[in-house]
């Protein structure tokens, strides 16, 4: 990103990475809006916005299955947690399925997190409580062994898995894991897994490769996967020179 538009990740603590992608922040400190084009990427976000130094309201997205364009004004800052899908059952204890490419208000659920916006000026601050607060969390929680056998083969695989293997490795149905990705995400295991095998091209686009990566029957199929969730080729996505498409900017191998 340019010298007036700062962008920065810190990873979660060991104990969350089943949970937690990252913390990001965004800034822009260009005299004019920013548009970017939001591309699916199986995760959803806390987004904490300030105007300046003043505050502007929180956010928690779904999950993405198509492109969103979002316009970033000039000097707001975001401040983000970009959270797994595990994380809305163990969480946010709370379905995210009506959330599906949009958002809905989230300050309730950050003051029941315990962050406080005034003490909030850097990305750390964010991180140190939020770590601290989810480790708590999911402490108290049963966690699915199955549920997270089931995200991490899939992660593994970078979604290139059928439903019949996945079945077979992490002891649940087709029909209860599809069931389980509507009810809680509002989406099928199918477009989860096809939007994991196009988030792994995302940094293969940005060093200008056109080639498919392992999962893709042929060219043919790769450019049409690629177009079906992000609206555009990868050819389209490569030869652009204005930095629109965010997750390919910032998403890293």
């Amino acid at each position: 990103m340019g010298n007036d538009i700062f962008y920065k990740e810190l990873e979660p603590c060991a104990d969350l990475r089943d949970f937690i992608k990252t913390y990001w922040y965004y800034e822009n400190n260009t005299t004019g809006d920013v548009d970017y084009t939001i591309l699916p990427d199986a995760c959803f976000d806390i987004l904490i916005y300030f105007l300046g130094d003043r505050f502007e309201k929180v956010s928690i997205t779904g999950l993405w299955t198509e492109p969103v364009d979002v316009t970033m004004k000039s000097t707001i800052k975001v401040f983000a947690i970009r959270l797994k899908p595990l994380a809305a059952e163990y969480i946010l204890n709370m379905s995210i399925s009506n959330a599906k490419n949009s958002s809905f208000d989230g300050l309730t659920f950050l003051d029941n997190l315990g962050v406080k916006i005034d003490s909030i000026s850097e990305l750390k601050d964010l991180k140190s409580v939020a770590d601290d607060r989810m480790i708590d969390i999911i402490s108290s929680s049963d966690i699915g062994i199955r549920k997270e056998k089931l995200f991490k083969c899939i992660e593994e695989h970078r979604g290139n898995i059928s439903v019949s293997e996945l079945s077979r490795t992490v002891g649940l149905s087709s029909r209860q894991i599809n069931r389980y990705f509507n009810t809680w995400f509002g989406l099928s295991l199918k477009q989860y897994c096809s939007i994991n095998m196009i988030k792994q091209c995302y940094p293969k686009l940005s060093n200008k490769e056109f080639f498919p990566p392992e999962g893709y029957y042929d060219q043919s199929h790769y450019i049409r996967n690629i177009k079906k969730f992000t609206g555009v080729t990868p050819g389209e996505i490569i030869s652009d020179t204005k930095g629109r498409f965010f997750q390919v900017e910032t998403e890293q191998k």
